[in-house]
């Protein structure tokens, strides 16, 4: 086939140079995929392009309701083919909350002045309001190959919004050149590797690291349903073991979620061809992963499989890879330096605090710790992470660059250098502060998820003022099973407190036990703390009255 112009070069030249592989679609409960090779998709790209072309200017952003299927994918190609700038979010996931659903397609459409949606026919007759609506199943199979070049925008990635409103960041060719480059040579991918993946398309992990990374390479890639995989998450496994995958990406709370839902059953599956598992996007708790890990070594599951890294859509995807094929990695450090901004060995059992090692930053991305004016840290203390590099992106959509002149980008994660190694500590914004300490949230809500009875993944803990003892107080909010009697929730209430002061030395003022659903995350499953504590000082969490 002949390609056209750089932006097909640049996607699919592997294919065109090694012979195409395939992407394997597997529909929501069904048992077998529909399989596509990549110069197959160019074609259907290219025809999604013609037609877009005719709708939209180039450099013009549209909303893509995404879903893992062929038509998306297309849609998706078609915009970056025709200089377009698709930015894919999420489908409505059913009937209940369509109305906050429509709410935010609204307000994203006005924030990146789209005039567009590109769905399929069934979500595009759900939204409300003015917006031009494009079916993605009826364009032309084919046309003639785009000339574009890559010295564009290629897409606009939304923010997962867990700290705020959710932005359209821009992310251009170049940016995904260097990032999708460099994640294969820290991985060692050869063409034996084939990709497994449930990730939604709309998540930066999903889009950039398994869609556009195995288009890069020209692995074979399959790719499921991410309600299947929240439904039935033994599924992934089945696809590992079935299709002979090598490697397949996951946020951190899938691991613990799958070893949850196995309740101490070993899958008949075989994951010895499985060389790594990609875990990031939120911070990792060693022990919850470890579950994982032990869970299915019986079934060839090695484990040097995890690989922690860190990463933000800011800088395209992956900032910092652990090495391959060693494992899960952590030190422990003492919490009460840790609080007072300082990293230093933990002085016992009771002071220890956990922290995953990230590894060292891809090359040509320089990573910096700095103060809260912009000053380097001082070496031994923990600082905002500061990034530069070629897959540092131009900013978000109607804003100027992100970057200072310098082109450093300031981050908003906390972090420290632990063995020449990132560890993160958690979100500036988020971080409790009291008694003139730091505090992640995260440790808190790990202590309380280690209660049975709480829902995993379904915590939050935030803090506010607290007028008897002069500063902040922490709270801590969990969602527990609807069928909990009176007594046992305040059972479970107990021993969540118990928890979350044996862990943090931290009395929490109140303990919140909600039911299924109230604890608001972002479609990435990442906990939006600024809005539970926005509902609690309202009395609207949960429905719960103060």
């Amino acid at each position: 086939m002949q390609l056209g112009g750089e932006v097909e070069e640049l996607y699919f030249g592997a294919a065109c140079a090694r012979g195409p592989r395939s992407v394997c679609f597997y529909a929501p409960r069904q048992p077998e995929p529909l399989a596509v090779d990549y110069l197959a998709l160019l074609e259907r790209a290219r025809g999604a392009a013609a037609a877009l072309g005719e709708r939209l200017s180039p450099g013009e952003p549209y909303l893509l309701l995404a879903e893992n299927d062929l038509d998306t994918v297309v849609a998706f190609l078609g915009g970056l083919l025709c200089g377009a700038l698709p930015a894919p979010l999420s489908p409505p996931l059913g009937l209940g909350g369509l109305e906050a659903w429509n709410e935010r397609v609204r307000a994203l459409a006005a924030d990146l002045s789209c005039r567009v949606v590109v769905g399929r026919p069934e979500h595009l007759a759900l939204l409300e309001g003015p917006l031009g609506r494009v079916p993605c199943d009826a364009f032309p199979l084919s046309a003639p190959p785009s000339p574009l070049s890559a010295a564009g925008l290629s897409h606009v990635q939304l923010t997962s919004g867990s700290t705020g409103r959710s932005k359209g960041v821009r992310i251009a060719h170049r940016n995904l050149a260097a990032n999708l480059f460099h994640i294969g040579w820290a991985s060692d991918v050869t063409d034996a590797d084939r990709v497994v993946s449930w990730l939604p398309l709309y998540h930066d992990m999903g889009l950039v690291g398994v869609l556009l990374f195995s288009l890069y390479w020209n692995l074979d890639l399959v790719l499921l349903s991410p309600v299947d995989f929240l439904a039935r998450p033994v599924r992934w496994l089945e696809a590992i073991h079935r299709h002979r995958g090598s490697l397949s990406p996951a946020p951190s709370f899938a691991y613990p979620y799958v070893a949850h839902r196995l309740r101490g059953r070993t899958p008949s599956v075989d994951l010895s061809s499985w060389r790594i598992a990609y875990c990031g996007a939120e911070p990792i708790q060693r022990e919850a992963v470890q579950r994982f890990v032990d869970a299915l070594a019986p079934c060839g599951l090695s484990p040097g499989t995890i690989l922690p890294c860190y990463g933000l859509a800011e800088a395209t995807l992956a900032v910092t890879f652990a090495p391959w094929g060693r494992g899960l990695r952590a030190a422990a450090v003492s919490r009460q330096a840790l609080g007072e901004g300082t990293v230093a060995p933990a002085l016992g059992p009771e002071d220890g605090q956990e922290l995953v090692l990230l590894g060292a930053p891809l090359p040509e991305i320089e990573l910096e710790l700095r103060d809260a004016e912009g000053r380097p840290a001082d070496a031994g203390r923990t600082g905002e992470v500061w990034l530069r590099g070629p897959t540092v992106t131009p900013g978000y959509l109607g804003e100027g660059p992100e970057a200072d002149a310098a082109g450093w980008l300031r981050t908003g994660d906390l972090g420290c250098w632990v063995e020449e190694e990132l560890a993160l500590i958690g979100r500036c914004k988020d971080l409790l502060i009291v008694r003139g300490r730091n505090h992640a949230p995260v440790t808190l809500e790990w202590a309380a998820e280690g209660v049975e009875g709480v829902r995993p993944g379904s915590a939050a803990a935030f803090s506010c003022y607290d007028a008897a003892s002069g500063t902040e107080a922490p709270i801590v909010a969990c969602e527990v099973a609807e069928n909990e009697s009176d007594w046992s929730r305040g059972a479970i209430g107990r021993q969540v407190e118990e928890a979350v002061l044996r862990r943090t030395h931290l009395r929490p003022r109140e303990v919140l036990l909600l039911d299924p659903g109230a604890i608001p995350k972002t479609t990435s499953g990442k906990i939006q703390r600024s809005r539970v504590r926005e509902l609690y000082l309202s009395g609207r969490l949960g429905g719960e009255q103060r």
